[in-house]
C-alpha cells in the first residue's frame, strides 16, 4: 500500500511461483492460503530487510480470507535449492490472521530458487504474539487498550515515520497512532496523514 511495493513483472512472477509451489507441498490444513494464492491475492513485493520479502495484497481477496481472530505464525524448516549457492537454504513463511504476507531467507540476502527442488518434509510451525500490540501497552491506558482489537494492530512506516494501525475505516483508510500517542486518520486516495485532536476512547 501507499506506493511501498514494486512490481517488476519477471521478478514478481518468480516470487509468486516460488510461494505457490511451496504451499502446494504443504498439508491440507493450509488450504485457505493455497486458495487465496490461486485467486491472485499477491500484487507486488518489497524487500523489507536484507533477507525478508513482504507482499502487497489484493483487498477483495484479503477481505475474503482474513480471520480477525486467527493466529500469527511462521512456517519453518522448508528447504529450497539456491542456484547461486548450489545448495539448499531455508525459507520461513509468515502468516498473519489467515493471510500469507511474506517470507524470510535467513541464509541468503536474495534467493535464486530452483522451484523443482523444494523439501518441505520437515516443516514446523512457530506461533508468535502480536509484538506491535505489546508495544502499545507501554503508551495506552487499560481503558484504551480494551477498545482495541489486538488482531487489528500492526506497525508500518510512512514517510519515514512509524505508525500503528488501529482500525480500518473504509476503502483502505484507517485510524493510526504514533509512539508519542498522537492519533491520525490515514487515507489511501488521496494519500494523506491528518492528526486527529480527539481522545482515543472517543474515536474508537
Amino acid at each position: 500500500m501507499f506506493k511501498l511495493f514494486k512490481k517488476d513483472d519477471s521478478a514478481f512472477k518468480n516470487q509468486v511461483e516460488l510461494v505457490i509451489k511451496i504451499f502446494s507441498l504443504l498439508p491440507v490444513k493450509f488450504i485457505n492460503i493455497k486458495q487465496q494464492l490461486s485467486e491472485g491475492i499477491l500484487t507486488g513485493f518489497k524487500k523489507e530487510s536484507s533477507n525478508y520479502t513482504k507482499f502487497s495484497l489484493r483487498t477483495d481477496v484479503l477481505n475474503k480470507y482474513e480471520d480477525k481472530k486467527g493466529d500469527c505464525f511462521e512456517i519453518k524448516g522448508i528447504k529450497v535449492f539456491d542456484k547461486n549457492l548450489q545448495d539448499f537454504t531455508e525459507i520461513n513463511l509468515e502468516v498473519a490472521y489467515g493471510i500469507f504476507i511474506g517470507y524470510s531467507s535467513p541464509g541468503v540476502r536474495e534467493i535464486n530458487p530452483d522451484i523443482d527442488k523444494i523439501d518441505a518434509r520437515n516443516f514446523w510451525v512457530k506461533s508468535f504474539e502480536n509484538n506491535e500490540f505489546k508495544n502499545l501497552k507501554n503508551i495506552l491506558s487499560e481503558e484504551e487498550l480494551q477498545m482495541i482489537n489486538p488482531n487489528d494492530v500492526y506497525e508500518l512506516e510512512l514517510d519515514g515515520q512509524t505508525y500503528y494501525h488501529l482500525k480500518d475505516i473504509e476503502d483502505g483508510d484507517f485510524i493510526g497512532i504514533d509512539k508519542t500517542k498522537r492519533i491520525f486518520k490515514i487515507t489511501h486516495d488521496p494519500y494523506t496523514i491528518i492528526e486527529i485532536k480527539e481522545k482515543l476512547v472517543d474515536i474508537m
